[in-house]
């Protein structure tokens, strides 16, 4: 007698976020939910929203297919995502930076809500990059690169790259 096993929604994300080696809380913040939404959709207490699906696939290129889906097939990608992430240097600051919270949030005696620390952290890049002027056309350009899924930045990237060792014989 064969016995299938069947990963539902909450253990597929889960293996995504091991594989990630980020914290629940750390993970719930990159979809913007938070730690406890994580863990209820995590132990099959409920499924995410279809907003977080859409995060995820953004955030990781994860396909929502495959999330969703109830065969037991690893997904091609999840062999790729965490050596994309673990060497990023903005994975790396992300940690870092939550880290903090969480050590704020025990001094402090309260939970430092995920959009206490995007809020804060928006105002001081913001402020660090206040001296740069971009024109509208740029803002537009950056505003578009940022709705793209993970897979097509790199794409985008590349193309960059090429263009400007072309123009500039790097």
């Amino acid at each position: 007698m064969e016995v299938s096993f069947v990963l539902e929604i909450g253990d597929r994300i889960k293996q995504l976020r091991k594989s990630l080696n980020l914290t629940q809380s750390q993970f719930a913040i990159l979809i913007n939910i938070s730690q406890s939404a994580l863990s209820e959709i995590e132990n099959n207490r409920f499924n995410p929203s279809l907003e977080t699906l859409l995060s995820i696939k953004d955030k990781f290129g994860i396909n929502v297919d495959w999330m969703i889906s109830s065969n037991n097939i690893a997904h091609p990608d999840m062999e790729t995502v965490p050596e994309v992430y673990k060497n990023n240097l903005v994975l790396k600051v992300f940690k870092l930076i939550t880290e903090e919270a969480q050590q704020v949030s025990k001094e402090a005696n309260r939970e430092i809500q995920p959009a206490e620390v995007s809020l804060t952290l928006s105002k001081h890049i913001n402020s660090l990059f206040a001296s740069v002027s971009i024109d509208s056309e740029e803002k537009m350009i950056f505003h578009k690169y940022h709705l793209l899924p993970f897979k097509d930045k790199k794409e985008v990237l590349a193309i960059i790259d090429i263009k400007y060792n072309a123009n500039y014989q790097v």
